[in-house]
C-alpha cells in the first residue's frame, strides 16, 4: 500500500484478499504512522487492530488478543472510557471473543458498551440501538430468546420515534422481531 493513511477499510480489504502478505505487510504499516503520526494518533491505533485482527484470520490468537488488548487499553488512555472508538474496541474485542466461542465475555462486553451508549447518546440514538440489536443476538445465540426479542421489540419502538415508516433500520428491526418469534414458536412445538 502506497498511502500513509491507512484507514480500518483498507486494512480490511487487503488482509480480504491476502491474509499471509497481511501479516508480512501491517506491522510495517503500523510502523510507518507509528513513526509518521506518533503511537498514540488513532490511525496508528487502528494499524495496530488491523494487525490483531489479521492475526485472529490467520490463526495466531495470542497474538491477536495481546494486540487487541493493547490497542483497547490506547483507546481508553487517549480517547477516554466513554468516547465512541473505545467503546467500538469494546466490540471489536467482542467479535474476537465470539469466534473463539468466549460467548459469556461477549455478553458481559456487549452489555457494558450498551449501557454506556444509553448513558452517553441516549435509548433512542442510531448507534445504541445498533447496540442494542448487537447484544439481543449475542443473548439468542446463548439461549435467551425471550430477553433477546424484548430487547428488539424496544429497538422497534425507539424505531419508530426517531424515523419514519418504511426506514430500511425500522424495517430490519421488525424483521429480526419476527424471526426471533418465529425460532420461538418452533421452539415451543418441538417440546
Amino acid at each position: 500500500m502506497a498511502t500513509l493513511f491507512i484507514g480500518r477499510f483498507s486494512c480490511s480489504f487487503f488482509s480480504f484478499f491476502d491474509k499471509e502478505a497481511s501479516v508480512v505487510s501491517r506491522p510495517w504499516q503500523g510502523a510507518v504512522s507509528k513513526g509518521k503520526l506518533g503511537s498514540t494518533h488513532i490511525q496508528t491505533i487502528d494499524c495496530m487492530f488491523a494487525l490483531a485482527s489479521t492475526y485472529q484470520m490467520t490463526g495466531r490468537r495470542e497474538e491477536s488478543d495481546a494486540s487487541v488488548l493493547e490497542t483497547l487499553a490506547l483507546r481508553k488512555t487517549h480517547l477516554g472510557e466513554h468516547h465512541r472508538f473505545t467503546l467500538d474496541a469494546k466490540l471489536d474485542l467482542a467479535a474476537i471473543f465470539y469466534f473463539d466461542q468466549r460467548l459469556s465475555e461477549v455478553l458481559q462486553l456487549e452489555e457494558e458498551v450498551l449501557k454506556k451508549r444509553i448513558e452517553m447518546l441516549g435509548p433512542d440514538h442510531i448507534i445504541t440501538l445498533g447496540s442494542m440489536k448487537s447484544l439481543a443476538f449475542m443473548l439468542r445465540a446463548q439461549g435467551h430468546v425471550s430477553d433477546a426479542m424484548e430487547l428488539v421489540r424496544k429497538g422497534c419502538e425507539a424505531y419508530e420515534k426517531i424515523t419514519s415508516p418504511g426506514t430500511e433500520g425500522l424495517w430490519r428491526f421488525m424483521e429480526t422481531f419476527e424471526r426471533f418469534s418465529c425460532e420461538q414458536e418452533e421452539r415451543r412445538t418441538r417440546s
